[in-house]
Parts: C-alpha cells; structure tokens; sequence
C-alpha cells in the first residue's frame, strides 16, 4: 500500500494546488515514481466496481475512467446514502477494486470503513468535490477531494479525473470535450476558468460562447443538456444510457448526434416549458428562498432548479417533488454569498439526508414542511 499512500501525497501536494486554478495538464513531472502503481491497480483488477453519481459531472467523470478502464462494472447512484443491505451487497461482490465519483460517500465514511475493514485486501479509492465530512484516507482508502487544500474551491470531479488521468500517462487530450461537458454541467466556470480556455483553443467549434454563465448556451452546453435529458426522461436507466452512449462516442459530434438522446431531450424540453409557466403562477417567495413543488411524472427537479437559477441569481431557488421515498429537493443559488450546501444538509438531519455546494445542492426528506422551517431558519442565520 506505500505505492498508493505515495501517489495520494503527490496528488494532494501538485494536483489539487488552489494556484493552479484549473490547469488541466500538471507540467511538472511526479516527484515520485507513483503514478504508475495507482494505473497498474485499476488496470489489474480482476472484479474492479465504480459508482458514480447521476448528474452530468458523475456521468462525464465516469465516462472518462471508462475511457481508461473500459472493464470497470458500473453503477449509477442517485447519491451518497447507504444501508447495510448496500455494504452487505458490495461485500458479495469480492471487489478487489471499489472507485465512488462525484459522490460525498464520506457522508457514509462509517459503511464505508466498515465495508474497507470486510474487504481488508482491497482498495477503496473515492474522487469527489463536495464539502467533506471526514477525510477518509486509510490504508486501503485513498479519498481524493480538492477540498482538503482549500475549502472554498469548486473543482468538479469530471476535471479532477481528466488530470489523473493525465497524471497516469493516458492521453486524454481527445477527450478533453468530455470532461467540459462534465466541468459546464456543474456551472463550475470561475474556478475551472483556464480550463475552459485552454479547451476552447483546443476545441474552437464546440464553445460560440462567453466562458461565463452562457456556456451552457454553447455547443457543449447542449451536450450537457442531453444528458441531463436522459436522466429526467428514464432516471437510472437513462444515466446508464448517457454513459454508454458518452463511452462509445468517438468525438463530440458522434455523442451529441445520438437519436434517442434528441428524443428524449425534446420530450424533456416540453415539460419543462410547461413546468416553467406554472411556476410563475404558484412558486412562493419567501425573503431569499423561492419555494416550488414540482408535480410532474419526470425526475426533473435537479433539471428545473438549474434553469431556473439563472432567472432568479439572486435568490436560493428550492424545487421540491413528491416520490415513493419521501420529498426530492433540489437548491441552487448562483449568488452563493454562503453555502446552501450545508444549510440544505443541516435542515435534512434526522428527517432524511442532504448536502451540496456552495451554488447547487440536494436532499431527499420525510417530513418537506419540517425541511422548509428549518432552511428559513438556516438562511436568516447566516444572512444576520
């Protein structure tokens, strides 16, 4: 595990510098010979899992690694929560590798160090950019958050494994337009701004924008919004079919081309406009916060709250929808003067679980009026 134990260092130390503000190549060489030992443990593994999140950074991310490690067998999550019925599973399985993308599992570190201690021979890796609970690193965990060096960064996880990636000597230089599409769905512009750049000299056609909010209007925007089509229209499934879909894909316009992906992005953008107009008849303000429920048959609070955060920059925009498990929230605020993040995984306590960013985060909740008191409460804490 030394190997292992040294490449963390080298990632902490290089990959994850706040001064490098999103530079997607790391000129200066290893300072270690470890680069090789984390690539020789995913591209050796006999019974290797990777979950990933199910929004667009999870699913670039993940499509990325596959790129790499074509033979991971995958699985997408709606999020971080986990049972032991979840652990028990993973532990039949005899993984000798486990990767967890774009998910805060460190919500969970106690299943997951129970899991880690079951599978002592091995090796837990987790690549995320959520606000961490516990740093996880162990001997047979090695988590990687760009947070534990500067809290306040917003680096998606789809760019963080681009430059592993590139730190483990593929090149992904082509598939740079996959991790965009990852870095433009999480609205992550200002701290992936070189990035954004240097992809756009690269990839001169795909960005007809300002590398600002309005990304989301370009090319690779629209990409963006076919995955998240996918994921309202069908849920897993259609995370799973984005994925493959992202995987197979040659080149952007090969992805972007998919007809099933169209079809379901149409069918998509009609309830979305109905949605939108019955918004502006009910939605209810309350100060900052502007309340919503969503009643519709499509996963679609995540997509809803998004477009709507552009609207309303101002205000923290709250989408809420009636499931079989309880209520789905999900918040935005462009704004961000503090972390609706954790005022969304402080009102979830007790009542379900919850979390986020500074600018995007989601719950899913028993009890929705005891959620809203207490985001009220939360707000007017921190805006005193």
């Amino acid at each position: 595990m030394l190997e292992i134990e040294l490449y963390r260092l080298y990632f902490h130390i290089n990959a994850v510098d706040p001064l490098r503000n999103c530079a997607y190549i790391n000129p200066t060489p290893p300072t270690y010979n470890m680069a090789p030992n984390l690539r020789d443990l995913f591209e050796n593994s006999k019974r290797p899992l990777l979950f990933y999140h199910q929004d667009g950074d999870g699913i670039s991310s993940a499509a990325l690694f596959l790129k790499a490690f074509p033979h991971f067998e995958t699985f997408a999550r709606e999020g971080p929560m986990m049972d032991d019925d979840f652990v028990k599973w993973i532990y039949g399985k005899r993984p000798d590798v486990v990767v967890f993308l774009d998910l805060p599992v460190d919500q969970e570190w106690r299943k997951v160090e129970q899991a880690s201690k079951l599978l002592r021979n091995s090796t837990f890796v987790v690549i995320d950019h959520h606000t961490p609970d516990k740093n996880m690193n162990s001997e047979n965990i090695v988590h990687i958050n760009p947070r534990f060096e500067n809290k306040s960064i917003y680096q998606p996880t789809s760019y963080l494994v681009y430059n592993l990636l590139s730190d483990l000597g593929y090149m992904v230089q082509k598939h740079m337009w996959v991790a965009a599409i990852g870095v433009i769905s999480d609205y992550a512009i200002h701290d992936c701004n070189q990035f954004l750049e240097d992809y756009r000299q690269r990839f001169k056609d795909l960005v007809d924008t300002d590398l600002d909010e309005s990304i989301i209007d370009s090319k690779t925007g629209h990409a963006a919004k076919l995955i998240s089509a996918a994921i309202t229209a069908k849920g897993l499934t259609g995370a799973k079919y984005a994925l493959e879909t992202l995987v197979k894909a040659p080149d952007f316009y090969s992805f972007v081309s998919d007809i099933r992906l169209g079809d379901m992005y149409e069918s998509v953008k009609n309830e979305v406009d109905a949605i939108l107009k019955d918004f502006e008849k009910n939605k209810k303000t309350e100060n900052r916060i502007i309340f919503y429920e969503v009643q519709s048959p499509l996963n679609i609070v995540s997509l809803i709250s998004s477009i709507l955060a552009k609207t309303y920059p101002e205000n923290i925009i709250t989408i809420y929808k009636k499931s079989a498990g309880g209520w789905k929230i999900s918040a935005r605020w462009q704004h961000a003067a503090f972390d609706i993040g954790d005022i969304i995984k402080k009102a979830a306590e007790g009542i379900g679980m919850g979390g986020g960013h500074e600018r995007a985060a989601g719950a899913m909740v028993k009890d929705i009026e005891a959620f809203k008191s207490r985001m009220r409460e939360g707000v007017a804490a921190m805006e005193k």
